[in-house]
This record gives C-alpha cells, sequence and structure tokens, in this order.
C-alpha cells in the first residue's frame, strides 16, 4: 500500500466520524456520513485495522439518533466494522 494512500485514508478516517456526532446537522448528511464509513470496510482490512476502536467508538453515538433512518445505517455501519478482521470476513 502506497504511504499517500495511508495519509489520506488516515485523514478521512479521523475527521469523518465528527459529522457524524453532530446531531445539528441535515438527516441526509448524517446517512452519508454512515454509509461513508461502511463503504470504508470495502478497503484491505489490514490497513483499516489500526482505526477499528475510534471508528466503533465513534459509530455508537448515531445508534441514539432520533431519526429511524440514521439510526438504521449506524447499525449497518458499526456491525461492518465489528466484523472488520473476524475470521470469515
Amino acid at each position: 500500500v502506497k504511504p499517500n494512500y495511508l495519509k489520506g485514508l488516515s485523514h478521512v478516517l479521523n475527521r469523518l466520524p465528527k459529522p457524524v456526532l453532530l446531531p445539528e446537522l441535515p438527516t441526509a448528511v448524517r446517512i452519508a456520513a454512515l454509509q461513508c464509513m461502511h463503504a470504508l470496510t470495502r478497503l484491505p482490512t489490514p490497513v483499516l485495522l489500526p482505526y477499528k476502536p475510534q471508528v466503533i467508538r465513534a459509530l455508537a453515538k448515531p445508534l441514539d439518533d432520533k431519526k429511524r433512518l440514521v439510526r438504521k445505517e449506524a447499525v449497518s455501519a458499526r456491525g461492518e466494522w465489528f466484523l472488520l478482521g473476524s475470521p470469515g470476513s
């Protein structure tokens, strides 16, 4: 994996969970951020594993969102991050 790729991924993973935590943002933005977090799980597992605990903690907050669609996306994204690195995934 190229160093610039890792630097870019680090930047995304360190900043993306923040919009998910802001309930004052529009629902569509929160859903899109969660979908992005879910899509990131398709990247190579060894690259993502260092960020797994941080992302799982960040994805806990939207589980209590007032909007059902946001909660649904949070469950889906968090589930994929939990499975990241497990046997058979």
